[in-house]
């Protein structure tokens, strides 16, 4: 039996690493829209983030990166932490040039 899905998560890339999306001739690779999500531990906006879909059918967002989201609470507590870049700026928009396609709609 062969498993369904694309899964959308890398688990171990080596780092200085290019990484270039699988794409299929069907399927563009999109970036997933995180504008306006707010992770419920940092309060950090238009990040990459996990749906965590809760009984009543609504869902709260989290940091997909729990150490980056750490070093956000870390540093709402008063601790001098040091953030690192992440491939989403603060208005959601993912920033790396040079890596992906723009559908152009054909």
């Amino acid at each position: 039996m062969l498993s369904a899905g694309r899964e959308k998560r890398l688990y171990a890339v080596p780092p200085y690493t290019d990484v270039y999306p699988l794409e299929f001739d069907d399927v563009f690779f999109e970036v997933e829209d995180q504008t306006g999500r707010v992770c419920k531990r940092s309060d950090q906006i238009n990040k990459f983030m996990n749906e965590i879909p809760l009984e009543d059918g609504a869902a709260e967002f989290e940091l997909s990166d729990t150490s980056f989201a750490d070093k956000f609470v870390q540093q709402k507590e008063g601790e001098d932490v040091e953030i690192g870049y992440t491939y989403f700026d603060q208005n959601g928009n993912f920033y790396v040039d040079g890596y992906l396609k723009v559908n152009s709609g054909q």
